[in-house]
């Protein structure tokens, strides 16, 4: 059986999304909802440490509440490749050495899909997004809860649990299954100043065992002045932006 987590603050999102497309799924599965409609929460790390004790499953999930399963037999075949990789992180849109994002996630809306990178087979990559993510609860258990002392905001909570991953020798892999996430295109995210603000801990965290950290929306040089004059950049482009 796979354990399904999410941290939700729109019931209406969580019912059109994830929700709908749990109950065409033809495996058994486990639901943790974390009920973030009061914001008891201020980050997903710790939406998601108050409930690791409960997952009954072999492999869990983490999901968005705007993620949505496309065929019925998704959760059947993730587990498979859980089972064979017991020592993995795996996604479904993810950046590579070479800074290119692949995914193919779609837009709810339009079945447009999200980037332009396709993924026609199980590849390795360097991390994956937050859309949803996973591993065995075997890898679970042995890397450990999220950090929220880090991953204090709404971001970034894979991209640092990828690190880790390898880190502790595993691997992350971007799985080729077509899903759904978000309704449309203008709905996706963009870098924000709380997005910059993980990032920065990530770095500092990082630093001496990476030159670069890679995650599925940005890539950015550990090194304190390429870090800072990038970032400083993309602060001003922010700011022009309101």
């Amino acid at each position: 059986m796979i354990s399904i987590v999410c941290c939700y603050n729109n019931k209406k999102i969580l019912d059109d999304f994830l929700m709908s497309s749990l109950k065409n799924q033809n495996d058994q599965y486990q639901l943790l909802l974390v009920d973030n409609t009061n914001n008891s929460y201020s980050s997903v790390a710790k939406a998601y440490n108050s409930v690791l004790s409960q997952i009954e499953g072999d492999n869990v999930l983490f999901c968005h509440q705007d993620f949505a399963f496309k065929d019925s037999s998704q959760l059947r075949d993730i587990e498979k490749v859980l089972n064979k990789n017991k020592k993995a992180v795996i996604g479904f849109c993810g950046m590579d050495s070479e800074g290119k994002v692949y995914s193919n996630l779609m837009c709810k809306g339009s079945d447009e899909y999200i980037t332009k990178n396709r993924v026609s087979q199980t590849m390795s990559v360097e991390s994956v997004d937050e859309c949803c993510f996973g591993m065995s609860k075997e890898w679970l258990d042995l890397v450990g809860n999220f950090d929220e002392d880090v991953c204090d905001n709404w971001h970034l909570y894979a991209t640092d649990y990828c690190y880790r991953t390898k880190i502790k020798g595993g691997e992350v892999l971007l799985l080729e299954d077509e899903c759904y996430h978000k309704d449309t295109k203008a709905s996706s995210s963009e870098v924000t100043k709380e997005y910059l603000s993980s990032l920065k801990k990530l770095r500092k965290k990082y630093k001496g065992a990476y030159k670069t950290i890679y995650s599925p929306c940005y890539l950015v040089s550990t090194n304190f002045l390429k870090f800072n004059f990038k970032v400083l950049k993309t602060r001003i482009r922010i700011l022009f932006k309101r």
